[in-house]
């Protein structure tokens, strides 16, 4: 007799949906893609956590395993991009609390990769002379 546990196949599904939000279009598309990774590895784990203790254990491992690390691919990403946010705003002349500037990684718009090769640059032209 098998058991049938939708709570398993939905967190299994969630977990991939997870991974593939967080390691793909994370980069591309920055903190909204990187929140909605999280938030589904978290329903995925729960609803894992669920699957596992109505069968026994016999099911939900891998919807578990999936949701776990998209949610862990997810917390980074978001992390990663509030903190690239965050930078580009101070690094672009706005204020402290100005508006958030990063929407992505793709093509080098990360606020916080442009500043840091700007600063970079501007290390480099003071100790050296170039001409």
């Amino acid at each position: 007799m098998e058991m049938k546990n939708t709570n398993a196949t939905v967190s299994l599904i969630l977990g991939i949906v997870a991974i593939v939000l967080g390691a793909v279009f994370g980069p591309m598309f920055g903190i909204f893609a990187s929140i909605i990774s999280l938030i589904a590895g978290i329903v995925g784990v729960v609803l894992a956590i669920n699957a596992k203790k109505e069968t026994g254990g016999v099911k939900g491992t891998a919807g578990f395993v999936c949701s776990l690390i998209g949610l862990i691919i997810g917390a980074l990403f978001t992390v990663g991009c509030l903190a690239c946010g965050a930078c580009g705003t101070c690094s672009t002349g706005g204020s402290k609390y100005g508006t958030y500037s990063c929407y992505g990684c793709v093509a080098g718009s990360c606020m916080a990769e442009n500043a840091a090769k700007s600063d970079i640059a501007d290390a480099l032209d003071r100790y050296y002379d170039w001409d």
